[in-house]
């Protein structure tokens, strides 16, 4: 049998009119935003300001603690500047006492016994010593008071207890009862009477020559003693013909008259003796010769 065909349903008619006014709706709907009412929109705007405010105190916060960490930073680091100043300070104390103390105990140099004589020389030796040993004043004056020995010592019982221990009343005191200073008239005199001594070598009367010209002529220019004691080295010497060849060569000083005189002594050794034509020794030292009589001072 034949199959019955199928009823399609009848096909949908749509008005023009109809259509057109589906067209006008959907065009008002995608055109228009959809309507809001006003209290979402108070809303909305309120929750805005609220962010707002919470990330500007947020970060007024943040300024703050970070402006009062740099100022306890800056703190911090004056104090540590302060400490290690301090610290410093106390360690190059502790050292210095240390290295002090050491240097006492192993390297101190003792003065020599101090009896009365040539103070100024002795006044020399105090101050080498002191250098040395890194004494102040009054560690000076306990070293030189302990050193005080026979007709010296008797100083001390001038003094009262606290000037026994202190600088300058000690050495004030010595000065004025062993110092040189207000001898000069008595050593230039005793400078323009010495003679060599027979058998003196000439090292011993240039040592005695230079140390008269000093005590001779206190605070005067080393080159006005140096004058005085070549006239008095020149005027001391026994054999007059070292003398007259000495003379001729015009010594600066001192040491420069002995150098020269010694190397004329040992010319003249070795030509031989003017007095009696031997060798081995000078005029001077010639046993033929009338030797001069020793003189004291």
């Amino acid at each position: 049998m034949p199959r019955p065909r199928q009823q399609l349903p009848p096909a949908r008619t749509v008005s023009t009119r109809q259509r057109a006014a589906d067209d006008s709706r959907h065009s008002t709907s995608n055109d228009e935003p959809p309507a809001v009412e006003s209290g979402e929109i108070f809303t909305q705007t309120n929750r805005a300001d609220e962010t707002h405010d919470n990330v500007s105190h947020h970060f007024t916060m943040l300024l703050t603690e970070n402006r009062r960490l740099i100022f306890e930073n800056a703190r911090l680091q004056e104090e540590n500047r302060q400490l290690h100043e301090r610290n410093s300070a106390l360690c190059s104390r502790c050292n210095d006492a240390l290295h002090h103390n050491s240097r006492l105990i192993a390297y101190e140099v003792s003065l020599l016994p101090y009896e009365g004589t040539d103070w100024e020389e002795y006044l020399s030796h105090v101050d080498v010593v002191a250098q040395s040993n890194g004494w102040n004043e009054q560690r000076k004056a306990q070293k030189l008071a302990s050193s005080l020995r026979g007709p010296a010592l008797s100083i001390l019982s001038t003094l009262s207890t606290n000037e026994r221990t202190e600088w300058v009343p000690l050495t004030t005191a010595l000065s004025k009862r062993f110092g040189q200073q207000n001898l000069g008239p008595k050593w230039q005199a005793s400078l323009e009477a010495r003679r060599q001594k027979a058998g003196e070598s000439l090292s011993d009367l240039a040592a005695d020559i230079e140390k008269m010209a000093r005590l001779a002529l206190p605070g005067w220019p080393e080159s006005c003693k140096e004058q005085m004691g070549v006239r008095a080295f020149l005027k001391a010497l026994a054999d007059e013909d070292l003398k007259r060849v000495l003379a001729a060569a015009v010594p600066e000083s001192v040491q420069d008259a002995l150098t020269r005189a010694q190397l004329i002594e040992a010319a003249m050794n070795k030509e031989g003796c003017w007095e009696c034509g031997q060798g081995g020794h000078a005029r001077a030292k010639c046993p033929k010769r009338k030797q001069p009589q020793p003189q004291e001072n």
